[in-house]
């Protein structure tokens, strides 16, 4: 009976991703109720999945926490992990930490690592629990030891900046490269800051430029104005500014109303002022939230190159 259930759900995941078949979400609905008919716990999941996105049926989160907790009931830490989180927003069910922390634990138990991430976010924030850094981070551990590079991103950044732990920037930069090795772009971000100011390790402008890059290849903003002042320093190091490590209560207004002239000597030549141009417009034009101020020449100098 196992493994007919276990066909069904197999079906109803091809007709859900598209693989082999074409998509239908009210064919995969179909099987996983077949499969769930038999107790299957991962097809009782989706289908609480699929109530909670509205796909294959109109969605309802009341109907979606249902097939969640039954599946929890079973023992499929995806499913209490999921349930957990629905508990913290009040999605479906009224907001509860005590019964998210519940459900959290029961998954993380399992080694989990995305429940263990969110176990130990509840330590650090308090909820349901005393604040505790030493409790989030020994389950933070556990999830970035599995290779998670959420919470290997979470514990290097807790060593960068000393939060709940003395800084330690060998452990930053290991648990950030870590992430950083697996496409993370906050990871990739921070990992290149290091590099560029010689935090905790030898300073290096061209390995913060690769790094970077990764990070504004996958359009993390930050990156993206940094990567632009990185490139010019082979050409002007005087115009780079330090950058300090989060500019959110500083708005890039300066940069936008920067002189369409500008008396100073400086001028964009060369592929790496081009690539510095065409990183700052690119950021100029999403308008990202806490973006970094740029030198008004530079600025300048890219608008006009620009309009050539």
């Amino acid at each position: 009976m196992t493994d007919m259930a276990h066909s069904h759900y197999r079906l109803g995941m091809n007709y859900f991703q598209g693989k082999g078949v074409e998509k239908s979400f009210s064919e995969a609905m179909k099987w996983f109720r077949l499969a769930a008919q038999h107790r299957y716990p991962r097809a009782i999941f989706m289908l609480g999945r699929m109530y909670d996105t509205g796909k294959g049926t109109a969605e309802n989160p009341v109907e979606a926490a249902k097939y969640y907790l039954n599946a929890a009931e079973l023992g499929y830490a995806r499913a209490q992990n999921v349930l957990g989180q629905a508990y913290i927003k009040g999605r479906g069910v009224p907001a509860d930490y005590d019964q998210a922390l519940n459900w959290f634990r029961k998954a993380a138990d399992q080694n989990f690592s995305d429940a263990q991430y969110n176990l130990g976010l509840m330590y650090a924030k308090g909820h349901g629990v005393p604040k505790d850094f030493i409790e989030a981070r020994r389950w933070w551990g556990m999830a970035a030891e599995q290779g998670n590079p959420k919470v290997q991103f979470t514990l290097g950044h807790m060593y960068l900046v000393g939060k709940g732990v003395k800084k330690n920037y060998s452990k930053a930069r290991q648990w950030l490269r870590q992430a950083a090795d697996q496409g993370l772009p906050t990871a990739q971000y921070h990992l290149g800051m290091m590099y560029a100011r010689g935090t905790g390790v030898l300073q290096s402008y061209t390995e913060a430029r690769a790094w970077l890059q990764k990070a504004a290849e996958q359009n993390y903003l930050d990156a993206i104005y940094n990567l632009g002042n990185f490139s010019v320093l082979a050409v002007k190091k005087s115009e780079i500014r330090p950058l300090p490590w989060s500019c959110s209560n500083r708005r890039r207004h300066a940069t936008m109303n920067a002189p369409r002239s500008s008396s100073a000597s400086f001028s964009p030549k060369g592929s790496a002022l081009l690539q510095t141009c065409r990183w700052h417009i690119t950021g100029g034009q999403k308008q990202p939230k806490g973006a970094m101020l740029m030198h008004n020449t530079i600025w300048a100098s890219c608008i006009s190159m620009a309009k050539e």
